[in-house]
């Protein structure tokens, strides 16, 4: 799996931009959810 994933980041009131960030690592108790769509 890649180390670096896209973001939309909320930067201002009515900005976002895309960002590639590191993926943070996941406890052994946490779930990692990917959201594919979003009605926002």
């Amino acid at each position: 799996m890649s180390n670096l994933v896209t973001v939309a980041a909320k930067i201002a009131p009515g900005e976002t931009e895309l960002r590639e960030i590191a993926l943070p690592e996941i406890p052994e108790d946490a779930a990692l959810l990917k959201v594919e769509v979003a009605g926002v």
